[in-house]
């Protein structure tokens, strides 16, 4: 099953700021975060990916892509850790 989670409010509320503490992009100073069962407070953006996390940012030409990158290596971020993506050609 998979549920989505909108944040949503007037602009400079605090929304932005709420995305990068859930996805891990910033640190928490208190209070806890729960995915899944599991806390997730001190866990990487990589670790939080692994429990289901998927991310669009509100400002996805800020946020979530490269602009001197091609299509093909934007769509990599996030992934270019992956065997089936990382390997090199001689």
């Amino acid at each position: 099953m998979t549920d989505i989670l909108g944040i949503a409010g007037v602009d400079g509320n605090g929304q932005q700021e709420l995305e990068s503490l859930i996805v891990g992009n910033k640190k928490m100073k208190e209070g806890s975060l729960i995915i899944n069962g599991t806390e997730a407070r001190k866990m990487s953006v990589k670790e939080r990916k692994k429990l289901g996390i998927g991310y669009i940012p509100s400002d996805r030409h800020k946020n979530a892509m490269i602009a001197d990158f091609s299509i093909a290596e934007n769509f990599l971020l996030g992934y270019q850790d992956k065997p089936r993506y990382n390997a090199h050609v001689p």
